[in-house]
């Protein structure tokens, strides 16, 4: 047929260096089996969040792979997220204290910068500022309700679990 696959592949080094060897051995043999088939269009897709080396070690095949086709994206530089920052308050109308723009730089200085968790936070501090009738800043207090910028996504979560009845508790339970 006329289509591609993407396999996406996150926290890879977290994936071989967490599991078993022999578990890990042989899910990096069926990756290669798959990087050099040329009978479907498979392309895998890979992150790792701390540099490359030391999970792949004893993993010649599999290291040369990843050095001939890796692209290293860097980190976000602190003028960086304070351009976000900007961005953020100058679409949503809404100030941001300095209190809570020095927590955030002084917070990224210590943990990896995660966009997607970075996003998901303010997204909901800016909501819940929004729905307040008559604030237009974004304080501290904001971003340590919804569970911080480490934690929103599964505090909104476990917030949407505690809503459901027993029977759709259940059943995510066995999904999940």
């Amino acid at each position: 047929q006329d289509a591609n696959l993407l396999l996406f592949i996150d926290d890879l080094e977290e994936l071989l260096v967490q599991s078993d060897p022999a578990d890990a051995s042989i899910f990096v043999e069926r990756i290669l089996e798959v990087s050099s088939q040329n009978v479907y269009p498979i392309h895998i897709l890979t992150a790792s969040r701390s540099k490359l080396g030391s999970g792949f070690s004893g993993l010649q095949e599999f290291s040369e792979l990843i050095n001939r086709s890796q692209f290293v994206l860097s980190p976000f530089s602190t003028s960086e997220v304070k351009t976000l920052i900007e961005n953020i308050m100058n679409s949503s109308n809404i100030e941001f204290r300095t209190s809570l723009i020095e927590y955030i730089m002084k917070h990224y200085t210590t943990h990896v910068f995660d966009l997607s968790k970075f996003q998901h936070a303010m997204m909901r501090c800016v909501q819940q500022v929004k729905n307040e009738s008559n604030s237009h800043t974004l304080g501290l207090v904001h971003l340590q309700s919804i569970g911080g910028l480490e934690n929103s996504i599964e505090e909104q979560l476990e917030s949407i679990f505690q809503s459901f009845t027993e029977r759709q508790q259940f059943v995510c339970q066995k999904i999940f």
